[in-house]
């Protein structure tokens, strides 16, 4: 497989809607290699480039860091590893609201923390649990169906 690595300005274009959105530090994304796929654009430990040569029959590196579509996504992946650095567009849940998060409801929230329409990521604590995309005050979830817990049932199951 050929890799189409990004150059420095290309990874910059690429990762300034999560600078501009989510306040993530503007030289995080310079700490890793970055490539392009038909639709997604995939990040990998830096200098990894210099060993594809070495290696037969790579086909695959690192994991998706974000989705490209009409709109630029990040993964849920993406958010798990790096979201505690996000500064900005931050939804704080509730255990209870973690657990209806989880196991893929959509919510209504009564405090947006100062977070605007469009992807959030959304938090329990110090735990970052993936991405949502917020209407209003209405937070619709975004976590892939194969990352979901049941989490209600199970609770329910043990009481």
């Amino acid at each position: 497989m050929k890799f189409n690595f990004l150059s420095g300005d290309e990874k910059k274009k690429a990762f300034n809607y999560l600078i501009e959105r989510f306040g993530f530090p503007p030289n995080l994304f310079e700490r890793f290699d970055c490539y392009k796929t038909t639709k997604e654009i995939r990040i990998c430990s830096l200098g990894c480039q210099e060993y594809l040569n070495k290696v037969l029959n790579v086909c695959d590196l690192g994991f998706a860091a974000l989705r490209i579509g009409r709109t630029v996504k990040p993964t849920t992946t993406f958010v798990q590893m790096f979201g505690h650095l996000a500064s900005r567009n931050i939804v704080e849940l509730s255990e209870q609201g973690a657990k209806n998060f989880i196991s893929g409801m959509d919510l209504e929230l009564q405090n947006l923390n100062g977070a605007s329409d469009g992807y959030v990521i959304v938090r329990y604590g110090e735990n970052c649990l993936g991405l949502g995309l917020l209407r209003g005050k209405f937070l619709l979830n975004q976590v892939p169906k194969r990352k979901r817990l049941n989490l209600i049932e199970e609770f329910e199951q043990k009481d």
